[in-house]
């Protein structure tokens, strides 16, 4: 099946074929499907897609994760998209089973795996496949990791309107969260279970949560426009440029310059 896009740097590693590419404005592909799986990362601009019954809006920073023939319509309806994608070839003969459902990544550690896959795709040494084949097992396995907590009695958990709810004021009001006390009256129950949900359903405490959406900001920054690090560091809610830093290479592994390339 043809690629809707423009591959711009590409190397074959192992199991994975990895690629940057870029895709036009206006473009909406017919519905179709792939052999393969596929992490499909935008590291500018934004896109829709949407797989079987579920349409799913990736922005910069974020990735999505599509299973072995799912059927599915690349949209770049809005604005331009410059990504960076795996392909996962030869799945069936791996140890690893793939998930069977796509996946929006919006962990900011993502961006520091992807990052790291750029550098190396601008390599051109005898190490460069192996350190490409690394770092996409890497990506894969961190995907198949969060499919599988989402099996079992968490399944149940991810169904909860109240913690949903939490969620979606978290990510309006990122910038200035209410308490948790707060939040946990606004919707009738009790700060401790409300917190124990919380952390069994994102795998994250309150204050970990938010600092990650911060990161999602600051990412979008350092890859879009050219503000010097301390006014980013202000614009997503840190107290300072040094305190920005650390909680920036704690979640991504990465700095901020190193991000900024």
């Amino acid at each position: 099946m043809s690629f809707f896009g423009e591959h711009t740097d590409a190397q074959t590693a192992g199991r994975f074929f990895v690629s940057n590419s870029l895709h036009c404005q206006g473009v909406v592909s017919p519905r179709h499907s792939h052999d393969y799986g596929c992490i499909h990362f935008v590291l500018d601009g934004q896109y829709c897609e949407k797989i079987g019954n579920e349409t799913f809006e990736v922005e910069s920073g974020q990735a999505l994760y599509k299973p072995p023939d799912a059927v599915h319509s690349n949209q770049f309806r809005h604005t331009f998209a410059s990504t960076r994608r795996i392909e996962i070839h030869n799945h069936d003969q791996s140890a690893i089973r793939l998930p069977d459902r796509p996946m929006h990544l919006k962990e900011p550690w993502f961006a520091g795996l992807f990052s790291r896959l750029g550098q190396e795709l601008q390599q051109d040494d005898d190490l460069t496949s192996f350190a490409i084949e690394n770092i996409s097992w890497d990506v894969l396995c961190q995907v198949v990791r969060k499919d599988r907590q989402s099996d079992g009695d968490s399944q149940k958990v991810r169904n909860d309107w109240r913690v949903a709810r939490a969620i979606e004021i978290l990510e309006q009001q990122y910038m200035s969260p209410p308490k948790i006390g707060v939040l946990a009256s606004s919707l009738n129950i009790h700060r401790s279970q409300l917190s124990r949900l919380f952390k069994k359903q994102t795998g994250q405490t309150f204050s970990v949560f938010v600092r990650s959406l911060r990161i999602q900001r600051a990412m979008k920054l350092l890859q879009g426009t050219s503000m010097p690090l301390a006014d980013i560091a202000l614009e997503c809610g840190f107290s300072d440029q040094s305190h920005f830093s650390r909680s920036f290479r704690t979640v991504t592994k990465r700095t901020p310059s190193e991000i900024r390339g």
